[in-house]
């Protein structure tokens, strides 16, 4: 595999994760007391077992995304 092939599958996967992560995002904004609802009759959680689920979720998600997507690829990118 290419450098440069790799750089290009990198920023794919990139845009595609940050696209999930402002989608989950968006979602909470939008339809928050409706995601609630459906998941305290599910698990039966309370509000804010479900707000520090979804933001640790969220960080958590974030920050796999930098390690495994941008970080490689600003290394490809330095290093080409």
């Amino acid at each position: 595999m290419s450098i440069h092939l790799l750089k290009t599958v990198l920023l794919w996967c990139l845009t595609f994760n940050y696209g999930i992560l402002l989608l989950w995002v968006a979602l909470l904004a939008v339809a928050r007391d409706s995601f609630y609802r459906l998941n305290s009759r599910l698990f039966g959680v309370s509000r804010q077992v479900f707000d520090a689920a979804n933001y640790g979720g969220i960080v958590g998600f974030k920050l796999l995304i930098i390690f495994f997507n941008l970080v490689p690829y600003v290394a490809l990118a330095l290093t080409s």
